[in-house]
C-alpha cells in the first residue's frame, strides 16, 4: 500500500528556506529538491524506514534521516513524519541535521 502525502505549508516553507539558503543556483536547488522528493516517495511507499520518537510528547510521530548529495556537497537531513489512519503520511517537520562533533 502507498501512502499519500501531505505535505502542510510549514513544513513546505522549512524545505524551501532549507533549499535557497544551503544551494546557490538554480540546478543545485533543483537537484536538493528531486533528492527531498526522492525520499518523501520512499517515506510514502514505506512509513516504518523512520524511528519512532520515545519519550516524548510527540512519540506517534516517527524521523527519518538521510543525506542530501548534491556536486561534492554533502547534508544530513530528517523528516518528521506520522501515519494516519486515512492512509496517509503527514511531513511534520525537516531540518538539517547538524555535525557530530569528533
Amino acid at each position: 500500500m502507498v501512502y499519500e502525502p501531505v505535505l502542510p505549508p510549514d513544513t513546505a516553507n522549512e524545505i524551501a528556506e532549507f533549499i535557497q539558503n544551503r544551494y546557490v543556483g538554480q540546478a543545485a536547488q533543483m537537484a536538493a529538491a528531486d533528492a527531498i522528493e526522492r525520499e518523501m516517495i520512499k517515506i510514502t511507499a514505506n512509513p516504518a524506514l523512520g524511528a519512532p520518537g520515545y519519550g516524548g510528547p510527540f512519540e506517534s510521530r516517527r524521523i527519518y534521516p538521510f543525506t542530501i548529495e548534491v556536486g561534492d556537497t554533502s547534508r544530513t537531513v530528517e523528516f518528521v513524519y506520522r501515519v494516519t489512519s486515512r492512509p496517509s503520511v503527514v511531513f511534520a517537520g525537516f531540518r538539517e541535521v547538524p555535525p557530530t562533533p569528533l
